[in-house]
């Protein structure tokens, strides 16, 4: 399901492949195009990862998730990304404090983009079908079944002081309608 940009959108020329691609710092780029954002944490626990996400990790048991929704908050409000963050215990050990303390703000801009110690792997790229485990968690998260068209993702590693965390952004069908150059609607 996961793979490189080419292979992802060989025949794909929908708006979302724009955001995927050209924005490192998806939030940036929503916040520079389409106006103010803010985070709604969803869920936070312990949780077994999905099978793909166990394979990128290599991964064997639970991990701590993290699952939010990032909407534009000016009128009309649209839900634009749903953000799935696994860490690992060993890594969950070293930074929990950080972790913990994040309660509504981004990671990527108070943990990690800034942060010396983090590299990030290369994305990886899917388009997620309506019956998967991501479509089914953005179900449960939201109380809705809205995907009729899969869903453009991308996801990461980050290694902070060589301890990885997964990061994946799957856009949500809102989106679709707004390109990539749009200039605050």
């Amino acid at each position: 399901m996961w793979t490189d940009a080419k292979t992802a959108f060989e025949n794909n020329t929908d708006s979302r492949r724009d955001w995927l691609m050209k924005a490192d710092r998806l939030v940036a780029a929503f916040q520079d195009k389409i106006g103010p954002v803010s985070i709604s944490k969803r869920q936070e626990s312990r949780q077994q990862p999905f099978a793909d996400e166990a394979r990128a990790l290599s991964l064997k048991g639970s991990v701590h998730l993290r699952e939010v929704l990032i909407s534009r908050i000016t009128e009309p409000k649209i839900d634009l990304c749903y953000a799935r963050v696994l860490i690992p215990d060993q890594t969950w050990a070293l930074f929990s404090e950080d972790f913990q303390a994040l309660g509504s703000q981004f990671i990527g801009n108070t943990l990690l983009y800034d942060n010396p110690e983090v590299q990030r792997s290369d994305f990886e790229f899917a388009f997620i079908p309506s019956g998967s485990d991501y479509a089914w968690a953005l179900g449960e998260l939201t109380q809705t079944s809205l995907l009729a068209s899969p869903l453009a993702a991308r996801r990461s590693i980050f290694y902070w002081k060589e301890q990885p965390l997964l990061v994946t952004e799957a856009l949500l069908p809102e989106l679709i309608n707004l390109p990539y150059n749009v200039s605050h609607l």
